[in-house]
């Protein structure tokens, strides 16, 4: 029996997530139906590549509890256990299984899944499938300057989202297979970016990559990244939380090494949200 396994790209919106997810699927990754993804919108021209079922699945559980993408509350404890989320469970596992009916490698994305992560572990191990984790961390002064511009968001909403969308990615990954990829890398290294993928996840790496690459340059438009802050920026600019701070220049760290523990980090961050 093949075993199989999905690849869930994971991280707060304006992240780079849509990017990552069409550059991993131009590298071979199936997306399952492309009549189920969501349409191109105006702040993403080319595209959310979210599958629409599950985007309104995750939209009606955190409805279940007076939530939406924006809501920088956490979920209550133990929250996947609850009566209600069962269909809604039932739903998901369909989807599931349907699009690996003829793939032994599917992936999906929806920031929203950051939150809805414990439900997902569940899922995939009642199912025998494999999760394999991408983490977009952007720095969280350019997802702020999105969100100002999107949605007219205070400072203090927008980090408050950073943190919980992060720190949740984090905590409910650790000791599951996972990679963190930093999302001003697509504009600088692309190749490298998804190298580190392949090789931290063990997805094969297709051998003719020249027209891949063709593609994924042209969907990769450094025209379209609106914001670029340094670190120091980050560190320097007034109404940024000191955990904000603290964890980004922790994942900083992991990035130029992997081995490096932020675990208790996390995990004291996650619990004081």
């Amino acid at each position: 029996m093949i075993h199989k396994k999905v690849v869930c790209v994971l991280g707060m919106h304006r992240s780079g997530t849509s990017a990552i997810t069409r550059a991993l699927n131009l590298m071979g990754i199936s997306l399952g139906e492309t009549d189920k993804l969501m349409e191109p919108g105006i702040d993403n021209p080319k595209g959310y590549w979210e599958n629409t079922e599950i985007v309104d699945i995750h939209d009606s559980i955190l409805e279940l509890f007076s939530r939406t993408w924006d809501s920088a509350d956490p979920l209550p404890d133990n929250w996947w256990n609850y009566d209600q989320i069962t269909p809604l469970r039932e739903r998901l596992k369909e989807i599931v299984q349907a699009n690996l009916s003829n793939n032994d490698l599917w992936m999906w994305k929806d920031p929203r899944t950051s939150l809805l992560i414990p439900l997902w572990l569940e899922i995939l191990k009642n199912l025998r499938i494999t999760p394999l984790f991408v983490i977009c961390i952007r720095n969280p002064l350019d997802v702020y300057h999105s969100l100002e511009k999107r949605n007219q968001f205070s400072k203090d909403i927008a980090f408050r989202l950073w943190n919980l969308y992060t720190l949740s990615s984090l905590y409910w990954t650790n000791n599951k297979k996972r990679t963190i990829v930093h999302y001003d890398s697509l504009f600088y290294d692309i190749e490298d970016t998804l190298r580190k993928i392949s090789n931290e996840l063990m997805i094969p790496f297709p051998q003719n990559t020249d027209q891949m690459f063709r593609n994924i340059n042209a969907f990769i438009d450094s025209d379209l990244r609106h914001s670029f802050s340094s670190l120091d920026q980050l560190l320097y600019t007034e109404g940024v939380p000191e955990e904000t701070k603290i964890l980004y220049v922790k994942l900083i760290d992991v990035l130029y090494n992997p081995s490096l523990d932020i675990e208790k980090l996390v995990k004291r961050l996650y619990i004081n949200l």
